[in-house]
């Protein structure tokens, strides 16, 4: 589901153009992925309309990213959301609450987003995981890459029991175990795509050095479906720029090795992807 969003960043915009960008680059990929030993496509893929945010505030930006989110969720559909800005993930998460009992919610990011408020703003791109905690007061979540923050965003993590794997402790794949172990069946992914490192992925509006690599992030979710069912997940931050047109392709790759470890996953839920 395309969510075209980009009302509240604050410095390099553009991240509205994402979901189109993300959604041309998967004309190039090989239908048949070898680490899966599979064609996602062969589960069925749906492209939804885009969702509608023109002359909307944030707020209805996320009721309208939730009320067009409900349907496929409800109908068992693997639901996978197409950023636009993080603060889309708000009504994806919201949506998938009104029909499963979601167990948690795997974070991967280089940013904490657990701002009360920002810019006098709640629904923003800072303030999207702190939505999240406070909707699902008992919800373990885990946070992977984060390396920018505040004290404040800290200590509400600490006190809210997150399982933080900052980005100078990603290091090795030693970290993995414990990250996957935190979770709780049914999980939420969403991956903010400044949490990869810049030399991957430069294409976001807030590039941050020391984040995650490619090989590490597949690992990352392989390890997740072996342990844990994954029920809907969503890729932001993609923000072209018509010079590094890998960042596209890596987000296309990315969006398909979802389906791919998924929604085979979820089988028993949906005979299809939507």
């Amino acid at each position: 589901m395309p969510c075209p969003y980009d009302g509240t960043s604050t410095w390099a915009k553009g991240a509205d153009a994402g979901p189109s960008a993300l959604l041309a680059a998967t004309s190039q990929l090989e239908e048949f992925d070898l680490e899966l030993a599979s064609s996602p496509i062969d589960l069925g893929i749906h492209v939804m309309p885009e969702v509608s945010v023109a002359g909307k505030s944030p707020a209805e930006v996320v009721a309208a990213i939730q009320a067009a989110a409900e349907p496929p969720v409800r109908d068992g559909k693997f639901l996978l959301g197409l950023g636009g800005e993080h603060t889309v993930t708000v009504g994806l998460v919201r949506a998938v609450c009104g029909s499963v009992p979601l167990g948690s919610v795997l974070q991967v990011d280089a940013h904490a987003d657990l701002r009360e408020q920002y810019l006098n703003e709640p629904y923003n791109h800072a303030c999207v995981m702190r939505r999240i905690a406070e909707d699902l007061p008992d919800l373990p979540i885990t946070s992977i890459g984060i390396r920018a923050t505040t004290r404040e965003e800290m200590e509400f993590a600490r006190n809210r029991r997150f399982h933080v794997v900052p980005g100078h402790e990603l290091g090795d794949d030693d970290w993995i175990p414990a990250a996957v172990e935190s979770l709780r069946s049914p999980v939420y992914v969403t991956i903010d795509l400044d949490g990869l490192d810049p030399s991957v992925m430069p294409s976001t509006g807030t590039p941050m050095p020391g984040g995650l690599g490619w090989r590490p992030l597949l690992k990352l979710l392989a390890e997740v479906r072996k342990q844990h069912k994954v029920v809907a997940a969503d890729i932001t931050e993609l923000k072209p720029d018509g010079i590094n047109h890998h960042s596209e392709f890596l987000a296309a790759q990315l969006a398909y090795k979802l389906v791919g470890h998924f929604c085979s996953k979820n089988s028993d839920r949906s005979s299809g992807a939507g």
